[in-house]
């Protein structure tokens, strides 16, 4: 929330919080509890929020298909909590939701599973998301070549990435 606030390219005069309001925050704000039920301007909020979300949850489900975000939009259904256990939290979990927090991937348990290169892949996925590409395809075989691990898309320029991780041990 403050970095949501502090990120506004025209400062408000007052923030209305569903929630708790944010006491050291610079700029004025109430919290409301229960406010998505009590203040329209709070309700949309709520609603562009969640459609954002789900939005994000169906692009980034090819990337991350253990956890089935697609199915469930990254709610703790029992299929997600499952999937926490056996494969531990991705990058995109929020740290701060307790069945996450139990299930963080320790870099030995990675390496152990075998998912260091998956989870470059993974970290590069999101890179480009964030910088307004569109994953086309994952894990692309070349018949003579070998594997593309992704295809992007941006501008209606095609990119092919190969994801390569380096172990400084070795160099």
């Amino acid at each position: 929330m403050r970095k949501a606030i502090s990120n506004l390219t025209h400062k408000p005069e007052k923030v209305l919080i569903d929630g708790y309001g944010l006491p050291d925050l610079k700029i004025k704000n109430e919290g409301i509890i229960g406010g998505d039920n009590l203040i329209d301007s709070i309700s949309a909020a709520s609603i562009i929020a969640k459609v954002t979300r789900d939005r994000f949850m169906v692009n980034i489900d090819p990337i991350f298909p253990e956890y089935g975000f697609i199915k469930h939009k990254g709610y703790g259904t029992k299929f997600h909590m499952e999937a926490l256990k056996e494969f531990k939290s991705s990058p995109i979990h929020r740290k701060s939701f307790l069945p996450v927090a139990k299930n963080l991937p320790t870099l030995a348990w990675i390496e152990r599973k075998g998912r260091i290169h998956l989870l470059g892949v993974q970290l590069t996925c999101l890179k480009y998301i964030n910088n307004g590409y569109n994953i086309s395809g994952l894990k692309y075989s070349l018949t003579n070549s070998g594997i593309i691990d992704i295809i992007l898309e941006k501008n209606n320029i095609i990119f092919f990435i190969k994801v390569q991780i380096i172990n400084n041990k070795d160099s």
